[in-house]
């Protein structure tokens, strides 16, 4: 489990430490304070490559073509010096393995020195939108095919009836790769899953990816499971919330998978705190805001206490780093 991260250089960070992560982390702030941006550097850390970086790359030309050059990976484009990741990971024997990813990456090559002297096999996703993430390898009929094997299906339809509670089946067709038909009660035809919204595909897309980590674990090596999602609310209704923060909570503590979610959403934010404050989950959440320095051009990433972001909720508090 990461406890903490410092980024160098990398992104909106000039340097940047987090630290005191728990099993769920939630991460707020105004926009442009670096939230993906954080997200992006967790999976760089965790899967520090040339697939990576230029992944990473890929997700800001979508979002805006001026950003697809290789310096926009690096503070102010400051390519001459070197993107620095580095952690300290608990093990699952209470061992702290320090890591540290010294990263020189350029359009030709992406080149890391490391000091890793752990014995962790990590598995690493980053959920950025209802149907995409990195790494791009999860085909949601093959998967759900595996797990229904498995008989873990029903996780997935109980996941799913949280926002539509009159589903009531889920099937694959082998002459329809990659696509799941969904069933309404007293229905007798099947619909593609596209059809039903937002955010039943991404609960789809999140369970799946959790209920997946189990397959990708070995007997040689011990096991972190790291799930990253951003922008965690888009597509959830205020009403299925607490629901569904209930669900990832019980889940990341069943398949022993670390969280870190970015929301903008205050509703968001107050479901997280009600579930979190849960007496069998006060150990498990941390809450997160990021913000910019008043005085220094750097961002501050500063953990409050649960009880302190219940007390600012309650009071009409500015929180978020507002």
């Amino acid at each position: 489990m990461i406890k903490d991260i410092e980024i160098e250089n990398f992104r909106c960070f000039e340097k940047t430490k987090a630290k005191n992560f728990q099993r769920i982390n939630l991460f707020t702030g105004k926009n442009n304070a670096g939230k993906t941006s954080f997200l992006e550097g967790l999976y760089l850390l965790l899967e520090p490559s040339n697939f990576s970086a230029n992944s990473i790359l890929n997700i800001l030309r979508q979002s805006n073509e001026d950003k697809q050059s290789a310096e926009n990976l690096f503070y102010n484009q400051n390519s001459k010096q070197n993107i620095i990741l580095s952690s300290n990971i608990l093990s699952s024997i209470g061992d702290t393995i320090f890591i540290k990813k010294n990263i020189n990456y350029n359009s030709a090559n992406f080149n890391k020195y490391t000091e890793d002297t752990s014995n962790i096999y990590k598995n690493v996703s980053f959920i950025f939108s209802k149907n995409s993430q990195l790494p791009n390898t999860l085909n949601l009929s093959e998967t759900f095919d595996k797990l229904d094997i498995d008989g873990e299906s029903k996780e997935i339809l109980r996941a799913i009836q949280l926002i539509d509670n009159s589903i009531d089946d889920i099937k694959t067709y082998s002459s329809r790769p990659n696509i799941l038909y969904l069933r309404k009660k007293n229905e007798k035809k099947y619909l593609p899953l596209y059809y039903f919204g937002d955010a039943l595909q991404k609960i789809m897309r999140y369970v799946m990816t959790i209920l997946s980590f189990k397959k990708l674990t070995t007997l040689n090596l011990e096991t972190q499971n790291y799930l990253l999602i951003d922008e965690i609310e888009n597509g959830l209704h205020y009403t299925v919330q607490e629901k569904f923060w209930e669900m990832i909570f019980t889940l990341a503590k069943e398949y022993d998978i670390q969280i870190f979610a970015t929301t903008h959403s205050k509703e968001m934010v107050e479901a997280f705190k009600s579930i979190a404050l849960q007496s069998k989950n006060t150990e498990e959440a941390a809450y997160f805001e990021m913000f910019k320095h008043i005085k220094k051009d750097e961002i501050i990433v500063q953990k409050i206490e649960l009880d302190i972001l219940e007390h600012n909720l309650e009071n009409d508090k500015t929180f978020r780093g507002e």
